[in-house]
């Protein structure tokens, strides 16, 4: 397992650490790659994250804390609260800029740096999971469609950020990426603990998908946005 999960681990930091090179920001090529990345995550989200997101659900039913909870959808009730905490920070964020044009000390980037932080030791936190649920095929999966994702995300924040800022962050992700899957290591959550911080992900990555990876720039290419998606469909049908 540890193995398995370290080279996971190594494959999703390399992308932060060197998916700039691969990528850059103008150009078709990069406009090709950003939209198979889209439609890759957009499979993913509801082939992969919402099927996962109904098993954290049944795990957290059976949960002795909340098993005599009048509500039974805790999982989705995470779900909606990752889902609406990621837009309100993205909003603050984007507030505090507007505020920052008068008052220098008010970073937007700052602000988008320390999520996407939180969000990479999640998904570091997340790896060993995948493991326990459907071993070498789960973690192949997760990591394909991540590492796609962060290829992505670092497009877009080059585009609308300086492109210094956006290749010195990388580092910090790349190190709560790995820092998350360090922690799994250490302590292992209990299974009810470790539902929640699924559902709480999978709010997160539903939102970064609907709302940065569904923009017209990504659907110019809409025919590989579509090569993405079934390539990834078929890719869990054989695997």
């Amino acid at each position: 397992m540890l193995l398995y999960t370290f080279f996971g681990a190594a494959a999703m930091v390399a992308v932060h650490l060197l998916g700039y090179r691969l990528l850059g920001y103008k150009g078709r090529s990069a406009r090709l790659l950003v939209s198979l990345a889209g439609g890759t995550s957009v499979a993913y989200v509801f082939l992969q994250i919402l099927p996962k997101l109904a098993y954290s659900d049944l795990v957290l039913a059976h949960s002795e804390m909340l098993s005599e909870a009048r509500w039974q959808h805790h999982a989705f009730l995470l779900a909606m609260i990752g889902l609406i905490g990621f837009l309100g920070l993205d909003q603050m964020a984007t507030k505090l800029a507007a505020v920052g044009r008068y008052r220098p000390k008010v970073d937007h980037f700052r602000i988008i740096a320390v999520v996407y932080i939180a969000y990479n030791f999640l998904v570091g936190y997340i790896l060993n999971f995948h493991w326990a649920m459907g071993g070498i095929r789960s973690v192949l999966l997760y990591v394909l469609a991540m590492s796609l994702h962060f290829l992505f995300v670092g497009y877009m924040l080059g585009r609308h950020h300086p492109v210094h800022k956006v290749i010195k962050v990388r580092w910090y992700f790349a190190a709560a990426l790995l820092l998350g899957w360090l922690a799994s290591l250490v302590r292992e959550l209990r299974p009810e603990f470790l539902a929640s911080l699924l559902a709480l992900l999978a709010g997160a990555m539903i939102v970064i998908t609907l709302k940065e990876e569904l923009r017209d720039e990504t659907l110019d290419e809409f025919s590989t946005f579509a090569l993405g998606a079934s390539l990834y469909t078929m890719l869990l049908m054989r695997i």
